[in-house]
């Protein structure tokens, strides 16, 4: 069974804090770089005492970066993350099983 928490679906047998954890860092985007407190409890449907917690472990290991107007945007480690995964990401790879399904449907 799946449970809805925000705009992500949370698997039963997920950890909560980490589900949790992984939906307040898809709150950012190229758009929406640098969110406050309320905006990010908001956007995940948790209390703001709940995702304060959450926000200040992301900040503690450097996923997240508190700013002095009280904002956050993803931290050092994500962007390092990112990095890593950029420079190995093989599109064709991903793609490959959707080529596969289309190749089979065209009988091609």
């Amino acid at each position: 069974m799946k449970q809805e928490m925000g705009h992500f679906i949370m698997r039963e047998d997920s950890v909560r804090s980490v589900e949790r954890a992984f939906a307040i860092l898809k709150c950012f985007n190229l758009d929406e770089y640098h969110l406050n407190l309320t905006t990010i409890s908001e956007a995940i449907e948790l209390p703001v005492t709940t995702t304060l917690r959450l926000v200040s472990t992301l900040v503690t290991r450097g996923m997240l970066k508190h700013h002095n107007d009280r904002s956050y945007s993803l931290g050092n480690e994500a962007y390092l993350m990112g990095a890593v995964a950029r420079a190995h990401f093989k599109p064709q790879q991903s793609a490959y099983p959707y080529m596969k399904d289309l190749r089979d449907q065209a009988k091609e």
